[in-house]
Formats: structure tokens, C-alpha cells, sequence
């Protein structure tokens, strides 16, 4: 491990240095194991927030919600940490000219890698979050390329615009036309959220894809922990969010099941 550093309240930026992973899409998450800790004994998953072939480092955003990610943020530079990776379906990168980011709290951890990765390659890129307060969110500089735009919004008006991600999302829409907006849009976040995301983007006729969270036991699809119901051809289908997800096309999403 290389660094640990606070980025907002209750949220650290850990940085992992000779993490041989390949390849990876952004959405795509890392099963995560302090060493030799046995306790929890289980792994945990992590989006991947950033990853740099070149010098092999991978940087996690992650919210402190129990005794693992307790035992995470009080790590020190050189503690060994276990890195199975990258694993499951990330978002879809190719055929899109304008992309809408959205993302709510933690949600924002795998759009940050999503946003650099589509700016580079030439895509005109937005990205909207969201947190209860300002506290909640990180420096308002933090930013994955130089080029995205960030439009921030806070339910107390804190910083940016007063109401939630979705409400901001909505009235963007509604003042631009799609044509201008986004020919693609890309969410993470509390399920409430993404259910509203979706209803949204359905209403503008902008595809959407939307990263579920899930309870990962083994993070490769041999548990079955994980399933969350969606529309399919041939009625409801239960898919593995490890495993077929975490990214899915947000319209077959079932939400209130």
C-alpha cells in the first residue's frame, strides 16, 4: 500500500502500488484482502477508481461503512494487501460522442476512471454528483481529466445546485436539448437513485447504464449471493451483479422487485 488519504467525510483515496491487473474497464471492481489478516475473512469489493498500466497504480475511493473498511483506512505506506482483478463487466466505452456522468455519494468512485478513460479517447464528457452536503463530496478540483465538466449538487445547498443529483439531472435535461446533451448516460449510486436515473433517461430517449451494488461473498459468480432480477426475452432473469454486472443497460434493470 502507498497511501491512504481522507477525500471527504467518512471517504479515503487508497493508492496500491505494483498492482498487476491488465486491461481494465471502467465499472470493473477488485476483491480486496489485508494480509494476513483473517478477520473479516471474507474479501471486499472495490470499483476501480483509477488504474495506471505504466506504473501499476491502483487507486480505490471508498466509504468507511464497517469493520473492513475500519481496518482499511488505518492502514500504513508498505502494509501488504491482496488484489484479485479486475472482475466483472464494466460500462460500454465504444459508439458515444456526448456522455452524462451521474453519480450519488460513493457513486461517484468508478465514474472517476470512466470519465478520464472517455475523455481521452475524444468523447465530450459531463459529470453530474451529488451528496447530502458539501462534506460528502470531494474538492470541488477533483476532477478526473482536466477537460470534464463537473456539476455538483447538494440537498442542503452546500455547493452547487440545491436539491439532489436526480432533481439537477432533470432540470439539465429539460434546459438542453439531447441532441447537446448526451447520447449516453452512465450512473452510479443508491438503487433509489439509479431507479430514478433510468425513469429519467428513458423519458429523453438517452440509453442508460447504471453500476449496481451488491453483498460480494466469493466476487466470481460461484456463490450466488448476488442476483438482481431483470428484464429479459423470455420473462425475469436473476443475474450474478459480480459476475454479469456490476454494469447494467439501466432499461432492464428491475428496481421494485
Amino acid at each position: 500500500m502507498k497511501s491512504i488519504d481522507p477525500t471527504a467525510r467518512d471517504c479515503y483515496l487508497l493508492e496500491i502500488e505494483g498492482v498487476e491487473l491488465g486491461p481494465v474497464i471502467p465499472g470493473q471492481f477488485v476483491h480486496l484482502r489485508v494480509l494476513p489478516a483473517t478477520d473479516p475473512f471474507l474479501r471486499r469489493p472495490f470499483s476501480v477508481h483509477s488504474y495506471n498500466t505504466g506504473n501499476r497504480l491502483l487507486s480505490l475511493l471508498f466509504q468507511e461503512r464497517g469493520k473492513a473498511t475500519g481496518i482499511l483506512k488505518e492502514l500504513k505506506p508498505g502494509t501488504a494487501i491482496d488484489v484479485m482483478g479486475p472482475l466483472g463487466n464494466g460500462f460500454t466505452l465504444n459508439g458515444v460522442a456526448r456522455a452524462l456522468l451521474v453519480g450519488g455519494g460513493i457513486g461517484i468512485a468508478p465514474l472517476y476512471y470512466l470519465g478520464r478513460r472517455l475523455r481521452e479517447a475524444g468523447v465530450e464528457t459531463r459529470m453530474l454528483a451529488g451528496g447530502a452536503t458539501s462534506l460528502d463530496l470531494p474538492a470541488e478540483n477533483y476532477k478526473p481529466h482536466p477537460e470534464v465538466q463537473i456539476l455538483w449538487s447538494t440537498e442542503d445547498g452546500s455547493r452547487g445546485y440545491r436539491g439532489t443529483v436526480v432533481a439537477m439531472l432533470k432540470e439539465h435535461l429539460l434546459k438542453n436539448p439531447r441532441e447537446e446533451t448526451a447520447d449516453m448516460i452512465y450512473s452510479c449510486g443508491p438503487t433509489a437513485m439509479l431507479s430514478e436515473v433510468v425513469k429519467t433517461a428513458s423519458n429523453h430517449r438517452i440509453p442508460v447504464e447504471v453500476s449496481l451494488e451488491a453483498v460480494f461473498a466469493c466476487g466470481v459468480g460461484a456463490c450466488l449471493g448476488c442476483v438482481h432480477p431483470v428484464n429479459a426475452r423470455e420473462g425475469t432473469r436473476y443475474l450474478r451483479v459480480c459476475k454479469e454486472g456490476p454494469v447494467f443497460n439501466g432499461k432492464e434493470v428491475i428496481f421494485d422487485a
